[in-house]
């Protein structure tokens, strides 16, 4: 550990020396190297932010509620991605944001009169430009799709910007007006560490051990270890697969309420219950014969590893040094194994969920896999083409991903028109099914993005997370 942060200290103090392109003296910033990461052409991940409103869109209100907020003043989304005479990746200041140039406007076609036929057609218009419509490299690397006749925007932002939570302090900061009820679907990692480690000796020894095996268990992910191949495994390739967008719905008072029924869990531990359940039965119902109890679904679950989540003061002051800012890419994650056991009750996949958790937060894999993440992109930036080999094999090797990110706690209004839900998903995974979820305004949308030639039926997988959480709510009694 203390060899990895020297060597990461000292690369972070190179790293603050600017550098020019040919005579211009312009200030080149270079790109953290988890951000940088995200550039890689094996990963080069997009982020789509899906914003419903609750009223139809004017156009040009909203361009402007856009071009006189934080969000394009942001030196991030003001700043074009480049390669400095070294070959390292930079932020380049761009002269000035046009909105209509960011700014894409698409009318739906097809007469849609509910709301769910409304949230349809953007899950299918997501799944459409996950594929098929890259950003554009020679502006700041974000643009704003405005869907008229579906009251919903979509928030295109490329990775390397920043991560999850980033964009929603962003969206508060620039959009937020009053406290709503029902937020907070999930615990800082690290309050939740220092609440529950005892700092005894035998807890650090048990810390370490832990440490090692989930440690150890990294390093065969990413040389040779892989699970075995399901109806929902993805591939080499599988990024570029036609895509679907479907979305589970949850209610935070509900997986609230299931969490008080075992005891310490976390709204984190209830959603991965109803994950680990709802994937049993998809199992079941696609490939019976195949599958045997207790099969192995490993899945890279992320991981905040910012102290506090909220990070107005960051964004007002980006001044500071990246590696002491919240703004940016401050995620890692712990793998977290799914078994296939059909039959249980959707609170034993809890229980057993949350012991495997347990064990995940008195250990320091998270902040291990994190700095191996930053020191592999560093190896990158020098020219080696094995931190995104190893990476892009991680991913291969293991069955799908998750992230829980928490929403705006502020009711978010856009030129006077109120945000219903917020949703995210990304692109660019070689992954079958990939889920996201945000809560905000006492929900919990659970966005799966999948391979539709893979997972034939999303919308019955879907349908399983939600079943298995209503089932473990305290009034609700029956097997899964």
């Amino acid at each position: 550990m203390c060899i990895v942060r020297l060597l990461l200290f000292l690369v972070a103090c190179s790293s603050k020396e600017f550098t020019t392109m040919g005579n211009e003296k312009e200030e080149l910033l270079p790109v953290s190297p988890i951000s940088s990461g995200y550039l890689f052409p094996e990963i080069d991940q997009i982020m789509f932010c899906s914003l419903g409103l609750a009223y139809p869109i004017d156009i040009d209100v909203v361009k402007s509620a856009f071009s006189n907020s934080v969000l394009v003043k942001h030196p991030r989304f003001s700043s074009l991605a480049i390669k400095d005479q070294r070959g390292r990746d930079c932020w380049k200041k761009f002269p000035s944001i046009d909105m209509d140039d960011h700014t894409i406007v698409h009318h739906h076609g097809a007469a849609v009169t509910t709301a769910q036929e409304k949230e349809d057609a953007v899950n299918a218009y997501i799944a459409d430009i996950a594929v098929s419509t890259p950003l554009r490299r020679d502006k700041p690397l974000w643009d704003l799709h405005l869907l008229i006749g579906l009251d919903c925007l979509v928030l295109r932002v490329h990775h390397s910007i920043g991560d999850g939570e980033s964009l929603m302090s962003l969206l508060s900061l620039c959009f937020g007006t009053k406290s709503v009820d029902g937020d907070g679907a999930k615990e800082n990692v690290h309050d939740r560490k220092r609440a529950s480690r005892n700092r005894g000796l035998w807890s650090w020894i048990k810390s370490l051990c832990f440490t090692l095996v989930f440690s150890v268990q990294f390093i065969g992910r990413l040389l040779w270890v892989k699970d075995k191949k399901t109806v929902i495994s993805g591939g080499d390739g599988v990024e570029l697969w036609p895509r679907k967008v479907v979305t589970a719905k949850f209610k935070v008072k509900d997986m609230k309420a299931v969490k008080q029924e075992v005891p310490d869990a976390t709204i984190n531990d209830v959603l991965l219950g109803a994950i680990s359940c709802g994937l049993s039965e998809y199992l079941n119902l696609k490939s019976p014969k195949d599958m045997l109890d207790n099969i192995q679904l490993t899945c890279p679950c992320m991981v905040n590893m910012r102290k506090a989540s909220v990070l107005q003061e960051d964004i007002l002051d980006m001044s500071k040094s990246s590696a002491f800012s919240g703004w940016g890419n401050k995620i890692s994650f712990v793998m977290v194994p799914f078994m296939y056991q059909n039959g249980l009750h959707p609170l034993q996949h809890l229980r057993r969920i949350k012991a495997i958790m347990d064990r995940k937060k008195k250990s320091f894999e998270s902040r291990i896999i994190y700095n191996f993440v930053r020191l592999h992109s560093v190896l990158a930036l020098l020219g080696s083409q094995v931190p995104g080999w190893l990476m892009r094999r991680y991913m291969l090797n293991t069955s799908f991903t998750i992230s829980n990110i928490v929403g705006p706690r502020e009711e978010i209004v856009i030129a006077e028109n109120p945000v219903t839900y917020i949703r995210i998903t990304i692109s660019s995974l070689p992954y079958a099914i990939v889920m996201h979820m945000v809560s905000y305004a006492g929900r919990g949308d659970l966005q799966l993005i999948v391979a539709k030639d893979i997972v034939d039926d999303p919308e019955f997988l879907a349908k399983s997370f939600e079943v298995a959480l209503s089932k473990m709510v305290p009034a609700n009694d029956s097997p899964c």
